[in-house]
């Protein structure tokens, strides 16, 4: 089973490049941030 550490270590490369999308650690889990455009 994968463990949400090993699933940011195999995407962790296309998270750097991806400027649109953040991932936070939160206390019930990881959360996943995505930015389209500018804010209003």
């Amino acid at each position: 089973m994968l463990t949400f550490e090993k699933v940011l270590e195999i995407f962790e490369d296309y998270l750097a490049q991806d400027m649109e999308l953040e991932v936070y650690k939160s206390r019930y889990g990881y959360v996943c941030v995505s930015f389209n455009g500018s804010p209003p």
